[in-house]
């Protein structure tokens, strides 16, 4: 015996489908078709809480609580939200690169992507690893491009033969240590092993480092 329903959308009535379960259709059928479903969902009240606008304070189209981790820094769609939340982000990383470079970290030097900011540890270590045939600065080309990482990445230093690398992390990859792991699986799974130094640990003591990495290559 068939089933029928009234759509809660246009008032028409449908019938059971032969590949809805009986449970599905006491629970969930509501529609008797998909533009009836969506409208029925739009006209729907929400029972989420949506996220204010960074800038406007107005709803944004994501929608959480107070405690989803995107709470105040999202902004709507209007045009000069967008731009304010732009200015607001480039002023925060220009911050953050300006207090890097007062503690004396980094430094700007003609690299691969027009300007790069080199570190002074990676250029204090740099004519030595040039005498053992590393190559500084290298421009590794993974094959494939990620959500998560890049199609190219710069190597800090690079031993093309025996594919061994060296990075010489600063503070700022405190902030990065899931970005740093899955790059160095990817390295991992490409045949190459990497160390890592801290550039603290440079400053502190130059010789001590290039004696670690000649153990390490040992």
């Amino acid at each position: 015996m068939s089933q029928s329903k009234i759509c809660e959308t246009c008032g028409a009535a449908f019938l059971k489908g032969p590949t809805v379960s009986q449970r599905e259709w006491d629970t969930k059928v509501k529609y008797c078709s998909v533009p009836c479903y969506r409208a029925g969902r739009r006209a729907a009240p929400s029972k989420a809480q949506y996220i204010p606008c960074r800038i406007c304070h107005g709803p944004t189209r994501f929608h959480g609580t107070v405690k989803n981790h995107l709470y105040g820094m999202l902004h709507c769609e209007r045009t000069e939200c967008i731009e304010a939340s732009r200015r607001l982000k480039n002023e925060r990383i220009g911050a953050a690169h300006r207090a890097i470079e007062a503690a004396g970290e980094r430094v700007e030097t003609p690299g691969w992507k027009g300007i790069s900011r080199v570190s002074a540890e990676e250029l204090l270590l740099e004519p030595w690893f040039r005498s053992m045939g590393w190559e500084p600065q290298y421009r590794f080309n993974t094959g494939v491009h990620t959500n998560k990482l890049p199609r190219q990445f710069q190597l800090d230093f690079a031993h093309l033969e025996t594919h061994l690398y060296v990075e010489i992390d600063g503070s700022v990859h405190r902030l990065r240590t899931d970005r740093d792991a899955r790059r160095d699986h990817m390295m991992a799974e490409r045949g190459w092993d990497g160390l890592r130094i801290a550039a603290s640990a440079v400053r502190q003591d130059v010789d001590g480092v290039k004696k670690r990495i000649l153990d390490w290559l040992r």
